[in-house]
């Protein structure tokens, strides 16, 4: 099962940081975070576990944290959904 850590892991390589450096209270807006890097951010989780999520589920992601917590959820809900339908 994939963890927040394994998503802050992958956050972390695309923002060229270490997941140490990158704290689940990190803000994605004014912060060390620009917005091309935050959709560079999206474009890898998409390419690495084939989910997306739109723009209303991200309207409330303020930080990392709420970030890899709606990415570990809508996984886990992708699996479940490939589970029922199998």
């Amino acid at each position: 099962m994939v963890t927040r850590e394994d998503v802050k892991t992958i956050l972390a390589q695309t923002l060229s940081m270490s997941s140490a450096e990158l704290a689940d209270e990190t803000p994605l807006e004014g912060g060390e975070i620009e917005s091309l890097s935050y959709v560079e951010m999206l474009l890898a989780i998409e390419s690495q576990y084939g989910i997306t999520a739109s723009d209303d589920e991200l309207e409330s992601v303020k930080n990392i944290g709420n970030l890899s917590q709606l990415i570990v959820d809508k996984i886990y809900a992708s699996h479940q959904q490939d589970t029922f339908i199998s």
